[in-house]
């Protein structure tokens, strides 16, 4: 019996117990060894249920910053156009340079969390006496709130990524108990194998085989590739 790697995907851990636990009630000697397996399998589904979720929100976090990225690139080329028109489209009057320095297309590259920083920049400067007036009036609402909407999103990411950390300690946590139970159940195999005289093996067979080259558990994919920001 060998214990398997924490790296391995949830699943995998799941079969080996339905083997152990099927082949310790198919044997009456080993029938009571069964009791701590079928209360270990019976947690499984709340903890499956609940990184489905977790993951789940991940996603969908991961969905509303795509989409609230967009929406603040349209805001910010809107204004762009709206700046264009103030100056009657001289890219070197001071008022259009002092909002976009840079080409528009090098303002919007950016993801959600570095856009809202830069369209809020762009905000602060519309308050400014050189932009009252329709500029003003035809933007800084509309910006304002794909700014909003923007932080929430971001917010949203810290919330579902924090969830999944904690979803992962909790399967992490579930494997390892996994692990001790099977290491505890072979201990009293061995015993009960030296009381009845049984074959060498006699112990190892109530667990699932596993071979190095074929067969072998998949790991749990990397589902979350973003690092988690330390600000929303």
């Amino acid at each position: 019996m060998r214990l398997i790697s924490v790296d391995y995907a949830l699943l995998s851990f799941w079969e080996d117990l339905i083997f152990l636990e099927a082949a310790l009630l198919s044997v009456e000697e080993t029938k009571g060894l069964a009791e701590p397996v079928t209360a270990h399998l019976a947690t499984f589904s709340d903890l499956l249920n609940a990184d489905l979720k977790s993951r789940r929100e991940a996603i969908q976090a991961r969905a509303l910053v795509s989409i609230r990225d967009v929406l603040l690139d349209g805001g910010l080329r809107a204004l762009h156009n709206g700046a264009l028109f103030l100056v009657g489209q001289d890219r070197k009057d001071p008022r259009f340079k002092a909002l976009f320095a840079s080409p528009i297309n090098t303002v919007v590259r950016f993801a959600l969390k570095r856009q809202v920083e830069v369209a809020q920049g762009l905000l602060d400067t519309l308050g400014l006496p050189p932009y009252a007036g329709n500029l003003r009036e035809g933007h800084a609402e509309a910006l304002g709130g794909l700014i909003a909407q923007g932080v929430a999103a971001l917010m949203q990411r810290r919330g579902a990524s924090l969830g999944r950390a904690e979803a992962r300690l909790e399967i992490q946590g579930w494997k390892e108990d996994a692990n001790a139970l099977r290491q505890a159940v072979y201990g009293d195999l061995l015993k009960l194998a030296a009381q009845s005289r049984q074959e060498p093996g006699w112990a190892d067979a109530f667990f699932m085989p596993r071979s190095p080259r074929s067969g072998a558990p998949i790991s749990d994919p990397e589902d979350d590739p973003e690092p988690l920001d330390p600000t929303p």
